[in-house]
Parts: structure tokens; sequence; C-alpha cells
């Protein structure tokens, strides 16, 4: 007896069951038409993409089933059950790529006739050898001694130190080929490994005698140059057989040795068996999936409930739907007439699985899962004559900090008016998220941006889904994450003359991508007697702005030809001999700048004067250059608090008393402490008031004041 639904669904979790909606055109949507032959076919797949099976067994209900809610459908204009048209595709998995139970369990090499290929052949080096040494033993005099010197003890060092380096070097790299395993996973590969390493090993050894015999030797031969020894020739010759003898031994040791051995035989499943956990991507699994043979016989039926219509999908034979991992099911329903009224939305439509089993796990559960449909009006004329362009903002500062305004028009260029009844209209752009490297976004992110919608007369038009003071402001209804998308609803109608234009103002656009062009998308859905359809504006994010006849750099409003705003550095000129600035009035230049060969800054006005104007002081490093100080002096010493190290004074005026009460003598002095004193010889000691101009040193460097 089938197992009774349980009735509170629950929604399936992620990773096991994969939905997908595809109209005709491959998009999640269904359309709204006036043609009355028009319809939708719409395939519903349901795919298992986990790695275990599922088992979707029959209920009172049905194996599957699709619920679509109410105002969706026309409930008038629904399919025939033959126009449900069900399909079981085995899909394909990693171990799917090969047919192991065809594949031989036989050994794949011959293991004896590789050996027998491989095995080592040292008889030219020992034949060698023996040769040398025939070829040796009648030398008799101690010159040929002399001339076979073997070496000298630093070279012999260094000859034993390269080999020790060379053996070591050898034995790190077999170690790094053990520790990779995707290397030496292949079984080939370990059996070679390892007979590698145990002919190094002998190798190894045969080097440390060849390093002691030679130490002895040239030991022996320091020892017999110097007539220490006696029965010298007999004595060389008989250390140059012993080590040829042991070189030859170790060599014919290795004779007919192979690489590998029989040991393990090396089969194509062993070799294959990495492949059963590959992931294939969807395209390729599409491309390479197959109807299943064994077709069933389905019952397709709907019938309409309070819910909306319910489409019930049924095999014949009442045995459960298993989908295998990578199969999948396509449900094509055609003759779909959508119901128009609510026009262009979006609605959550639910695929359900009355009895769902999990391979392994004896619970039997109902679950869903939910998705979303697209409504698309297909009514009317394919295209409006509306045009949309950029009349403000044409380009953005992209610093990152100036806020920009964008003004969009739309244009009515049809012959007749326009009317906007509930109709949506959408502002969306891309913007970069953080980590993100997106060249052809607006904006970094959205940065409490404004959107608002006026008509020619700049008057606010309502936005029917706002009920705030600012009622012509467009709504961000967009996901956590995603693109802004500003949304306007307009209620009552409202329309565009021919010819005429509504604009769209977006506020308070930051940017600090790098230079380039980004695209704003205008939405229009339910416009009445035309489809659903979107325009694009193109701005451009840049540096500089121009208003007019001036051009901006940081500003939105130059004030002059050139009009640079920002922060610390704003203006570099580069110049390969000079780097000057020049004014040119008439016939005349001036010019600033740097020379290239002195390394000065110039102020140059060949042909005038250089003023300086202030209202203040004039400042250069920090001090004021010139300085007029004027002093009442009584006594003979008065400190003037100058410190001659940063100044240099000059009396420049006083006030003269009469020439019957005498007269004065006036100088500048250096004091003790460091500072300009004024000495004064007044002989009537009567107060003197006494003008001086300080020049500050640091206007020059080139004399010691």
């Amino acid at each position: 007896m089938p197992n009774e639904p349980i009735q509170t669904w629950e929604k399936l979790g992620p990773g096991i069951l994969s939905i997908d909606l595809i109209n005709q055109d491959f998009k999640s949507a269904i359309y709204i038409s006036d043609n009355e032959d028009d319809r939708n076919r719409l395939t519903i797949k349901v795919k298992n993409i986990g790695n275990q099976t599922i088992i979707l067994t029959k209920t009172e209900a049905a194996h599957l089933e699709f619920l679509a809610p109410t105002g969706i459908l026309d409930h008038k204009n629904l399919p025939t059950t033959n126009q449900i048209n069900v399909k079981e595709w085995s899909g394909v998995s990693g171990k799917d790529l090969f047919n192991f139970g065809a594949i031989a369990d036989q050994p794949i090499l011959d293991m004896a006739h590789l050996n027998e290929k491989t095995k080592i052949n040292t008889s030219p080096l020992v034949e060698s050898i023996q040769s040398r040494e025939a070829l040796h033993r009648p030398s008799t005099s101690s010159r040929n001694i002399r001339s076979r010197n073997v070496a000298d003890e630093s070279k012999l060092t260094e000859m034993v130190k390269k080999s020790n380096d060379l053996k070591q070097s050898v034995l790190s790299e077999i170690k790094d080929i053990q520790g990779n395993r995707n290397l030496t996973r292949s079984p080939i590969i370990q059996q070679g490994l390892s007979k590698f390493q145990s002919l190094f090993t002998k190798l190894s050894e045969l080097s440390n005698q060849v390093d002691n015999s030679l130490v002895e030797l040239v030991e022996l031969q320091k020892e017999v140059e110097n007539d220490k020894k006696t029965n010298k020739e007999e004595i060389f010759n008989f250390i140059q057989e012993e080590l040829a003898s042991g070189i030859s031994d170790y060599l014919e040791g290795l004779e007919g040795q192979g690489l590998f051995s029989n040991a393990v035989e090396i089969k194509m499943k062993d070799l294959l068996k990495g492949f059963e956990n590959i992931q294939l991507s969807d395209d390729m699994m599409n491309k390479m999936s197959s109807e299943k043979e064994n077709k069933s016989d389905w019952i397709a039926d709907y019938s309409i409930i309070d819910q909306g219509v319910l489409f019930k999908i049924t095999k014949k034979n009442d045995e459960p739907i298993v989908l295998k991992s990578g199969d999948y099911l396509e449900i094509h329903i055609a003759n779909l007439k959508v119901n128009p009224k609510g026009g262009t939305r979006n609605a959550n439509v639910e695929v359900r699985y009355p009895s769902i089993q999990i391979e392994g796990s004896k619970a039997q559960i109902n679950r869903f899962s939910q998705l979303t449909l697209k409504i698309e009006n297909h009514r009317g004329q394919k295209h409006p004559a509306l045009q949309l362009s950029v009349i403000e903002g044409q380009k953005i500062l992209n610093d990152g900090v100036t806020p920009n305004k964008i003004i969009l028009r739309l244009i009515n260029n049809s012959q007749n008016a326009l009317f906007f009844q509930n109709t949506r209209l959408e502002i969306t752009y891309e913007v970069q998220q953080e980590g993100e490297n997106e060249a052809y976004a607006l904006a970094n992110k959205d940065d409490a941006v404004t959107v608002q919608l006026f008509n020619s007369d700049n008057q606010p038009l309502t936005n029917a889904l706002n009920n705030s003071g600012e009622a012509n402001s467009f709504l961000n209804e967009a996901e956590v994450g995603g693109n802004p998308l500003y949304v306007c609803q307009i209620g009552k109608k409202q329309g565009i003359k021919s010819g005429d234009y509504w604009l769209i103002i977006l506020d308070n656009v930051k940017s600090n991508i790098k230079a380039g062009f980004a695209n704003i998308r205008f939405n229009y859905k339910n416009l009445p007697e035309y489809w659903d359809g979107s325009l694009v504006a193109t701005v451009e994010r840049s540096p500089q702005f121009f208003a007019e006849k001036n051009v901006g750099i940081g500003t939105l409003t130059p004030t002059s030809k050139i009009h640079i705003k920002g922060d610390k550095q704003l203006l570099t000129l580069e110049g390969k001999e000079k780097s000057t600035i020049e004014f040119q009035r008439n016939q005349d230049t001036a010019s600033i700048g740097i020379d290239k060969k002195s390394n000065d800054f110039n102020i140059n006005s060949p042909t005038g004067n250089i003023h300086l104007k202030t209202n203040e002081q004039v400042i250069i490093n920090n001090d004021v250059p010139f300085q007029f100080k004027r002093f009442e002096v009584s006594s003979v010493e008065t400190d003037t608090n100058y410190p001659v190290k940063s100044w240099n004074s000059a009396i420049s005026g006083w006030q003269m008393t009469s020439i019957k009460n005498g007269s004065e003598t006036l100088r500048m002095e250096i004091g003790d402490n460091g500072n300009w004193f004024i000495h004064a010889k007044n002989p009537n000691n009567k107060a003197v008031t006494v003008d001086v101009m300080f020049v500050s040193k640091v206007l020059s460097t080139r004399f010691n004041w």
C-alpha cells in the first residue's frame, strides 16, 4: 500500500535536486499575448545533482507535482493530458565515461617482456676496465707511475665532495618523487621507482668504495714518489687492479637485472579508477546524456484547486522514479496561456515530491522546491518609439568623492501619445563590490543614490509604490549583494505627448573605478499596447569634466578655462630639458619652472618687473623676508631681539632733533647675546625714533653675512 503523504510540506534543502524552468526561448518566463493562437511551452527539469540515488515513491496523489499558483495561468485555456510529456534521461558521471564491466580483467602489460627490454647491460664497462688493467700491467718504469698520477690532495677532496653532493641531490629527488602521490599512484611508476632506488643504493655503495680507494691510492703514490716504499710499481699496480676488480664485481652484479618485477599485475581498472568521482560540467553532461531505453508509460493530469493549477505526474505501473547521480526528468507542458490580469510580474511556483527518499535512508518524506517564474508582457507592438539619452552627466568624475548627477531624457518619438498606466519602470546598473574588478560597472557600490522622475515642465511624477514625502522617488528593490534595482510604478493614467519627454535624475553617484564606460539600463513593463523591453544609456567615467567652455578636473563646476580641485598633489609638469610654464601676451613671454642643468627654480620676466602683491606679509621658508621695525631709543644700547644669524639689518631713518640741541650718532652693533643692538650717542639723552630694515638671510646662502 503506498505511503500516505505528509500534510505539512517542507522545503527541500540544497545539493539534492536542482530545478530549472525553461521556455521556448530558453528563459525562465512565460508571455502574455493578445493573440489567441499564441501558447507557451514550459519544460520543468528535475535533476539529481547529488552523489546518492533519489527515489520518488508513488503516493495516492502522484509521483511528482507542479503547482502554478492562482492568477498565473488562464483556467479556460489549459493543456490537454496528451500535451504533457515526460522523459527520463540517464545522466553521465565520471564512472560512466568507461564501461568497466566490458574491460577485460587481464594485465595490460607483459612484465616479463618489459623486464627483458629493461635489463641492465654492464658487460662493455667490465670489458673496458679489464682491458685497461691488462694494458697497464706490463709497465715497469717509475716514469709511467708518475704519468698515471691520480690527483693531488686538494683535487681529490673536491672530487669526493662533488661525488657526495651528487648522491645527496639524487637521494633528495627520489624522496620528492616518492612524496608526489599523483605521480606514484600508478603501480608502474611504483615498481620502477622501487627498483631504481635499489639500483641507486648499489651505485652509491660503489661510489663510496671508489672515494675511499682514491684516497688510499693518493697516499700510496706520495710514499712511492718519495722512495719510502719498495716494490713501487707492484704495489701501485696491485691497488689499481683491486680498484678495477671491485668496480667490475659491482657492475657484474647488476648485469641482467630489470627495472620491474612480476610481483604486481597492472590492469586497466587500476589506471582508470580515479575517473569514478570526476564531476562533469552541465554542458558536457547534457551532450553525453541519453534518454533511458526502458521508457515508462506516464499518466499526466491536472486539477484546479484553491491554491492554483496542480499538475500531477505518475508512472502507470506505480514503480518509483529512481534518479541516480546525474539522472534527470524533463516534464514538457505545452498549450499554456497566461492570465493577463496583473500584467508583468514575478511568481513563485512549486515542484512537489509527495514521497521522496534518499537511498540508504528508510525515511520517506514530502518536500517541495520553490523557484521564480517571470511573466512578461508580449501584447501589442514589439517596440515603442522611445529614445533614451543622457543630457547631463555624460562624463562622471571617478575620484570616489564627488557626487555626480546624471540626467536621462526619455523622448516619445512616435506621432501619438504614449500612456503609462500601471506601467513599471526600472533603473539598474552594474556596481563593483569589494574585491571585484568590473571595468564596466558604474560605481563601486550603491552609495545612497537617489532616482527621481519629472516631466518636461520639471514637475514630479508620482510613484504609486512610494508612500514617503518624496513621492516621485524610485524605490530600491535590489536583493542583498546584487546590483541596484530602482523601481517606479505609474499609477493613474499619465502620458508623454508626441515629441515630449520625461526626465530621470540619478543623484549622488560616486565612482572611483578607473576610466571607462558604463551602461544604465531602463526597463519598462506593462506599457499599454507594447511588449516589455529595455533601453540603454552609456556614460563615461573620467577624471575630467566639461562644462560649457570650461574644463574641470576634480570638480563639476569649473569657474575658469581649466579648474583643478583635489587633495594633496594637484598638478605635475614633467619635461625633458626644462619643466616650465610660459605666459604669453602679444610678443612678450614670461616663464616659471625648473632648469634641468642647474636645477634652479626660475621666475623670468625679461621685459617687465616681477610683482608680489598681498594684503599681508610675504613669507619665504616660513619667515617674512623683509621687515621694517620702529624703535624708541632712549639709551646708548637698545636690543632689537632680532638674531644676527637670521637677519641682516640697516638703519633706514630716524627722527632728527634740532641742530641747537646737538646731533645723534646711530649705528647697528652685535650684542653679547647674538642679537642686533642699536647704538645711539645722544648728548642730550633725549629719546630718538629709529626705523630699522631687517632682511632675512634665507634669501641668500651664497654670502657669509
